[in-house]
């Protein structure tokens, strides 16, 4: 008789392939870029965001970041929980006219995720629409 036992995926990975004895995980993978983010979405998404003012870059910029960042935390399976102190969270924001990183136990950034390494590529990937949505961040 056959015995199975059930092994939980961890956040972020999923399941690769099973071997005679081991079994593998592979790390999900973030798109890094607009494009990559609304194809995942299922193109139920726009990159071209209508917003009230055509011109208005910054917006767009910020929408598109939003769109990246959902993506993002779905293939991670992550969910910043705003109420717990005890929850270290990643962000991404400015001071005066630079961007920069941090991290919290109690702040509520936009741009927040769960460790230090996500934050810095998802900075990485998508630093020109940072730096376009900065103000509004």
């Amino acid at each position: 008789m056959e015995k199975t036992k059930s092994i939980p995926i961890p956040k972020g990975y999923e399941f690769d392939f099973v071997g005679t004895r081991e079994v593998y995980f592979k790390l999900k993978e973030l798109p890094d870029t607009v494009e990559g983010c609304s194809e995942l979405m299922g193109n139920k998404t726009s990159m071209n965001v209508m917003v009230p003012n055509s011109d208005d870059t910054a917006v767009k910029a910020l929408c598109n970041l939003l769109i990246c960042r959902r993506v993002w935390w779905e293939r991670l399976n992550w969910l910043p929980n705003w109420s717990a102190t005890d929850q270290l969270k990643y962000y991404i924001s400015r001071i005066n006219d630079n961007v920069v990183t941090g991290e919290s136990l109690d702040c509520e950034k936009i741009l927040s995720f769960p460790d230090a390494e996500v934050r810095d590529d998802f900075l990485k990937s998508f630093h020109e629409l940072i730096v376009e949505a900065r103000y509004l961040l």
